[in-house]
């Protein structure tokens, strides 16, 4: 049996790529990078994982998520958060969706 864990956050030590909030929640650190996801997963018997947008660093925007949704897709799919009062926010869907593994 396959054992998922279904709500991961991934965050980013490339703060340049993937810039954060101001006063943005972080986890420890050396911790919460794919990196460190993978370990833990190898560790605990994970196959797979569902990560969830960390909107308490990145705000609205989802790109550290698409980027690691596509990049991991053999294990890993995004799951989104959008902002409800961008009228944008249903094409962004769309795209993350088709091309992100979201």
């Amino acid at each position: 049996m396959q054992v998922v864990d279904t709500h991961a956050h991934v965050y980013s030590e490339d703060e340049s790529r993937y810039p954060m909030i101001p006063n943005p929640l972080r986890p420890p650190r050396g911790t919460g990078t794919v990196a460190h996801l993978k370990r833990e997963m190898a560790a605990n018997g994970i196959a797979r994982v569902v990560a969830i947008h960390t909107s308490t660093a990145y705000g609205w925007d989802n790109r550290l998520l698409a980027d690691c949704a596509r990049e991991n897709a053999p294990w890993m799919v995004g799951v989104c958060t959008l902002n409800p009062e961008d009228p944008a926010s249903p094409a962004t869907l769309r795209r993350l969706v088709k091309e992100y593994n979201v």
